[in-house]
């Protein structure tokens, strides 16, 4: 009797739920997602693959460390080989090969790839495509082993320092859901056009426990399909990127060349700056964590020195713990104190994070928290959650799966953050922002006055 009850509850649960996703059809733009099978496929033919012939990737390949001059290429072979590339400038016949070298000779030993190139030409549109081989000891019945090279050929542009008018897109707090979730983000918020991509961090589902399998089953192999062969992307760490056993591997797959988890990189009117804000930890650990932030607050003092730095109308930093709010930014008292500059030579523009899970602005110098999800006359009736001291750059803390584009032109940056989850294309927020660092507001939205009451008179 009780197995009969179960069965007509989960049917009526079943019914129910499509139903539901029925009459919801019309609003919601994710009642579908992809399904991506490795399934063997039968090729006629005698240009067959030899069976170590590993040029097409496992997983991959997705491009890092943007800049005018150079990039990265990362991507997973099925096997551990001799991992390469061979690139060259768009229009020309030769390809040059660069290697995966360790102690000056080329590492056979690993599955995960990663080739850094350099000296390349800024804003110059380059192909590439794989290459691996094996040595004696994986293949001991080869007496040569030949060099095995990719069928498909991929393309990059290197950033352009002059380019003027571009859009960037920009992510959050994903947590393991981009199958179910990246691609209407993409597709509603037009990031198809974007020069290049943002995840502000907490990539993974929960934590680094099964690296391998989370962050490539849980957003890199989504972001393969839709850019990361052709166009770039930066990660910033999240605290949950920085837990579990396995968190000292977030290196090997999202590599810099200097071996730091925070860069900075110009296009046109805009300095980047990522930045890395780990979490708090205890012991050595901890200790690692405060000395890290400091280094890069360092880091960020003596960047001001830079040409890049000067050259810039607009300086955007990210990183995922934001400045404001709860979740005790107070270890990130060093990142304020250097970004805290209201001179036009030291001004940075937009400070732009994640990791509360729900949208909010705070523009420059003010008061009024700006939030879409309040309602209208929303009063302040106990201490709010979201706690901020007036700072001189606005504030952006970004939403679960945030879907944000920023188009870029010399004379403001335009925000837009996307309601993807309607097929209406509708925003929670649209505003720009002028190289003195004011905003204006495109759209009606909601805010809580947090101005402190004047202190009274004795």
């Amino acid at each position: 009797m009780m197995k009969k009850f179960l069965m007509t509850l989960c049917t009526l649960s079943i019914f129910g739920g499509l139903a539901a996703a029925e009459a919801d059809n019309s609003t919601r733009s994710y009642n579908s997602y992809y399904h991506w099978e490795y399934v063997p496929v039968v090729v006629p033919g005698e240009d067959v693959k030899q069976q170590d012939d590993v040029t097409t990737p496992l997983h991959g390949p997705w491009l890092l460390n943007p800049s005018a001059n150079s990039i990265t290429i990362n991507w997973i072979t099925r096997r551990p080989c001799a991992g390469g590339v061979e690139y060259r400038e768009k229009g020309t016949e030769e390809f040059k090969t660069l290697w995966t070298i360790k102690g000056g000779i080329i590492d056979y030993s690993k599955d995960l790839h990663s080739i850094h190139i350099t000296g390349l030409k800024p804003g110059t549109e380059y192909e590439y495509r794989l290459v691996n081989s094996f040595d004696e000891f994986q293949c001991a019945y080869h007496k040569h082993i030949p060099k095995f090279t990719a069928r498909e050929i991929h393309s990059f542009r290197t950033l352009d320092p002059e380019k003027k008018n571009y859009k960037i897109f920009l992510t959050s707090d994903l947590h393991g859901t981009s199958r179910l979730c990246l691609y209407p983000v993409y597709n509603t918020s037009g990031a198809k056009d974007a020069d290049f991509y943002f995840f502000l961090g907490d990539n993974v589902e929960d934590n680094m426990n099964d690296a391998r399998y989370y962050t490539t089953f849980g957003f890199l192999d989504d972001m393969s399909n839709l850019w990361s062969k052709n166009k770039p992307t930066v990660f910033l760490r999240g605290n949950h990127d920085f837990s579990g056993r396995q968190m000292y591997q977030y290196s090997d797959y999202f590599p810099q060349p200097d071996g730091k988890t925070y860069q900075a990189f110009r296009q046109g009117p805009v300095l980047f700056i990522c930045l890395d804000s780990l979490w708090i930890r205890s012991g050595v650990q901890g200790e690692q964590v405060t000395a890290y932030i400091q280094e890069q607050a360092d880091w960020i003092k003596a960047l001001k020195k830079t040409d890049d730095w000067k050259k810039a109308k607009f300086r955007i930093v990210m990183l995922h713990v934001p400045l404001i709010g709860y979740g005790g930014t107070a270890y990130l008292q060093p990142f304020v104190e250097a970004l805290n500059d209201n001179t036009p030579a030291g001004r940075v523009h937009a400070v732009l994070a994640g990791h509360n899970h729900s949208y909010q602005r705070v523009d420059k110098n003010s008061w009024l928290s700006k939030m879409p999800r309040l309602k209208a006359n929303t009063k302040l009736t106990q201490k709010p959650r979201y706690a901020f001291t007036p700072a001189p750059y606005t504030q952006i803390v970004c939403d679960l799966v945030e879907a944000m584009t920023i188009d870029v032109t010399p004379e403001k940056l335009v925000f837009k953050s996307h309601y993807w989850r309607t097929t209406e294309g509708k925003l929670h927020d649209h505003f720009e922002i002028y190289p003195d660092g004011t905003v204006k507001d495109l759209q009606p939205i909601f805010h809580l006055d947090l101005t402190p009451p004047p202190t009274k008179k004795k």
